[in-house]
């Protein structure tokens, strides 16, 4: 028996001795009652122990809080934990995104996508039940899948058709590389964006998120195309002038370690190597080497350090520069200026 329920009976007790049998009957009728509102137990609903049937599963999620402060202190907690519920589910998680080999068959590709979402309809969560029992006030909050996806699916719109384009015109320009590249990058970059709506649109409204599946699947499709274009690419590289002899040898070198065919005969990339040498003041002896390196006809700088020096010597200072040439050194700056003609993975 509860202690209000002790309380009570104490009372009757007392009053019985003092009081005309009649009026203590009418008052111990009514102790059922009394105990009966002050002793009641939680219902497990309401805490989220058990299912609520007016809120299924595949409706709705739903999160319970409590408070011996405030009811409005319960509903907060209550909408917190819901909150933190589907925070749980799609913030930070990987994507496997599934494309096809040069056979056919099925692969996960290896660099997997990291997604960090933040749940963005609270504004869509209700408190749909309250109580109050043994001094403590209880809260059930409720979210409808449905009409979180409805407000995702306007969202999610607009970033999937930028997407959905960029694919489009990728596939139109995979003979160009220059051309499949850039539609590739931008399909990317959206697909960045697009990935952590879709990722709460799957988590909250299931049905809703299968145009994500979708996307992901065309995702798919695009780095199977890529990897075939990747295969398709070869290059040259040559010198423009005998002093650039040395820096073209070592780059023809890093080709094969970014993932590129080198060769002499019909490349689809041409590489030509120029380098304006200077002897900047100073201590000793230095050379430098300013080099350019001319995509398809179009020049672009080498952005690496290429300097050597000696105390004394001009030809062991150039010796020098050309021994610092190696492909730890020379792979990002090449990879960066082959960036407009190659779709390499970010």
């Amino acid at each position: 028996m509860c202690a209000l329920g002790v309380a009570l009976k104490s009372w009757h007790l007392e009053s019985s001795s003092s009081q005309p049998d009649r009026l203590f009957l009418s008052r111990f009728l009514l102790l059922p009652t009394v105990l009966l509102f002050a002793c009641a137990t939680v219902p497990p609903t309401l805490t989220g122990a058990a299912p609520d049937p007016r809120f299924p599963a595949v409706g709705y999620l739903i999160g319970a809080g409590q408070s011996t402060d405030s009811q409005a202190a319960a509903d907060a907690a209550a909408m917190g934990a819901l909150v933190q519920r589907i925070d749980s589910r799609i913030s930070s998680t990987f994507l496997d995104i599934e494309s096809k080999d040069a056979s056919g068959e099925r692969e996960t590709i290896k660099s997997k996508l990291y997604v960090k979402s933040e749940f963005s309809q609270a504004r869509l969560i209700r408190v749909v039940d309250r109580g109050y029992y043994g001094g403590t006030y209880y809260a059930l909050a409720a979210l409808e899948r449905s009409a979180a996806g409805r407000e995702l699916s306007r969202e999610y719109q607009p970033p999937a058709r930028a997407f959905r384009e960029a694919v489009a015109l990728a596939q139109e320009n995979q003979g160009n590389a220059v051309a499949f590249t850039a539609a590739t990058r931008r399909a990317l970059e959206a697909f960045r964006k697009l990935s952590p709506m879709g990722t709460e649109l799957t988590a909250l409204d299931p049905e809703a998120g299968r145009a994500f599946d979708v996307d992901r699947e065309r995702l798919g499709t695009l780095l199977s195309l890529r990897q075939a274009v990747m295969q398709s690419i070869s290059v040259s590289v040559t010198p423009e002038t005998p002093t650039a002899a040395d820096l073209a040898a070592a780059l023809a070198k890093v080709v094969p370690a970014l993932g590129l065919r080198l060769t002499d005969q019909s490349p689809t990339t041409t590489l030509v190597v120029s380098v304006d040498e200077s002897w900047p003041p100073g201590l000793g002896v230095c050379v430098e080497w300013d080099a350019t390196v001319t995509v398809d006809g179009t020049p672009m700088p080498l952005k690496t350090d290429l300097i050597g020096c000696h105390p004394k010597d001009k030809d062991l200072a150039r010796q020098n520069l050309v021994d610092s040439l190696t492909a730890d050194k020379l792979e990002a700056p090449l990879k960066a200026v082959l960036a407009t003609v190659v779709p390499w993975e970010d």
